[in-house]
């Protein structure tokens, strides 16, 4: 029986509601943790454990139907609100959600039977949401008032309250649904690594001979390299050797600037460090560091090469297409993807548009740079749908090294500023 399927049958026979780890399940195994996320991934996939907000992984009750949708039962375990009235309607199937966050009449538009309706004080819309057949989930812990949980127990439909704020508890139920519903697999470097005896690896205290004999055997040019206890210390590349006797230690040739991913790493992720640091491979190691194997180009694009694979966009990737140059300046669209929590433009948004219009400045130039330091300054909340007229000045520049401001503006009016320093390359 390989590896793999012991992982597997280990897993079915948990009882329900046992929380799985990769570092438990490997331990108890004594399997390598990479092989056991693997088998874990499998496991979520066929149904049998699933990963839950503020719970963690657990193994779970084996569904009919993958799609099921969620009950309100579940809202309240996603939530960790309370229930205040309604209880006897908490197994109702919940078929989707909306913010009460509007008037009255734009509410009646939003509401769905079996639905629930995220809300404040707002008994009107409270009321309202009970009479449409629609559960509510009152946040930041305001009272309701008793006329409300005597009709919310009369037609057997749950009222929530949770301390949280609306956008923190909209997040956790958008999480529980996605996870519900999406059956699409994130790939990631546990789907496509090579292992350490498979590849190939070499100790610091092994000899450029013993580097050379290695590539005629494996065929590579690059190897990592490990300590006496498997601790990843760098990679020795073909081009790193040249002119040395064979005699001399890998210890002192190798580089360790290539950095190291996990095995939990997305692939979306490994790919573009692989790109940043032209590498031909990556080096995964462990929570402890301890090297498991490598990722290799060719693993990668035999990954994306399968069906369906379809890479995450990056932080920047979702900024850059709201982003537009106007002029001298640059225009800011706050679409929903770039909010906080909070329900405001995210901070680090603000930091990732002065990077890209650095960028776009900079290029004239044919300028490479890296962030050195950020200073961001919010002025007042900026919410969904406003357009924000992006002025950049450039406060300073030397040979190696640049300041920029950008002013965020809001019908003339700022809004907010970021101050940025780049190093140049």
């Amino acid at each position: 029986m390989s590896k793999h399927q012991e992982v597997l049958d280990y897993l079915e026979s948990m009882a329900v509601g046992r929380k799985v780890s990769v570092r438990s399940v490997a331990n108890f195994l004594g399997i390598s943790e990479g092989t056991a996320y693997r088998a874990i991934k499998e496991a979520q996939a066929r149904g049998w454990v699933e990963t839950r907000p503020r719970s963690g992984t657990v193994r779970v009750a084996p569904r009919e139907e993958s799609q099921t949708p969620l009950t309100y039962a579940e809202i309240v375990e996603v939530t960790q609100a309370r229930v205040l009235a309604g209880e006897a309607g908490l197994q109702k199937e919940f078929s989707a959600f909306s913010i009460g966050a509007m008037s009255r009449e734009n509410v009646v538009t939003h509401l769905k039977d079996g639905g629930l309706v995220i809300v404040g004080d707002r008994t009107s819309v409270q009321r309202l949401a009970l009479h449409h057949d629609c559960a509510v989930l009152v946040t930041g812990g305001f009272p309701v008032t008793e006329e409300i949980l005597a009709l919310a127990n009369s037609l057997s439909i749950p009222i929530l309250s949770s301390g949280e704020d609306t956008y923190q508890v909209a997040s956790q139920i958008s999480q529980a649904v996605s996870q519900r519903q999406v059956k699409a697999h994130i790939m990631t470097v546990a789907d496509g690594y090579r292992s350490s005896d498979i590849y190939g690896v070499l100790t610091d205290q092994d000899l450029v001979r013993d580097f050379l004999a290695m590539v005629q055997k494996k065929h590579f040019s690059s190897f990592p390299i490990v300590n006496g206890t498997g601790q990843y210390l760098g990679v020795v590349r073909l081009q790193d050797i040249g002119g040395q006797a064979g005699s001399v230690v890998l210890e002192s040739v190798l580089t360790n600037s290539l950095l190291p991913v996990t095995a939990y790493t997305s692939l979306a992720v490994a790919q573009r460090k692989m790109m940043d640091q032209g590498a031909e491979l990556l080096p995964v190691v462990d929570d402890e560091n301890q090297l498991l194997g490598v990722l290799t180009r060719e693993d990668v694009i035999a990954l994306l090469s399968q069906e369906g694979t379809q890479l995450k966009a990056t932080f920047s990737e979702q900024v850059r297409p709201h982003l537009e140059k106007l002029g001298s300046d640059y225009r800011l669209r706050v679409d929903p993807s770039l909010l906080d929590e909070q329900g405001s433009l995210a901070a680090g948004v603000l930091t990732e548009v002065a990077l890209q219009v650095s960028k776009k400045e900079l290029a004239l130039a044919g300028s490479g740079f890296f962030l050195t330091s950020a200073s961001v300054h919010v002025f007042q909340t900026i919410e969904v749908e406003e357009e924000l007229l992006v002025v950049v000045r450039l406060l300073h520049q030397s040979r190696s090294s640049r300041v920029l401001q950008l002013l965020f503006k809001e019908n003339e009016q700022a809004v907010a500023q970021v101050t940025i320093e780049i190093t140049v390359q």
